[in-house]
């Protein structure tokens, strides 16, 4: 499918991975840019995508890792500030009340 001989392909794709950063320091680069305000430039994030191009199993970490933020970013709002405890809303309280004292008295 490609349109370079496999001979070419294989010695090709080692030099430009060469290039990139290595796995261990692409999952690092990641947790960083995820960490700081500013980013990480505009080098790095490029040196992050090439690598990405190439490796599956790092763009599918760093996928994950960005959904991870999102989801704990929109699931702050559920925790008190500080307390480091969730707070369920005063009817989700009174439903698990309701559901025990329906259980204990089946028993």
């Amino acid at each position: 499918m490609s349109l370079l001989p496999k001979f070419i392909q294989k010695p090709l794709i080692g030099f430009l991975a060469s290039l990139t950063p290595p796995c261990r320091r692409i999952v690092a680069l990641g947790s960083q840019r995820i960490d700081s305000a500013s980013g990480l430039g505009p080098i790095i994030s490029l040196r992050i995508r090439f690598h990405c191009v190439l490796c599956k199993a790092c763009a599918r970490y760093l996928q994950q890792l960005d959904f991870l933020h999102e989801a704990a970013a929109q699931s702050s709002q559920h925790f008190a500030p500080g307390s480091g405890r969730a707070r369920l809303p005063e009817e989700a309280k009174q439903r698990i009340r309701e559901r025990i004292r329906c259980e204990r008295a089946s028993q």
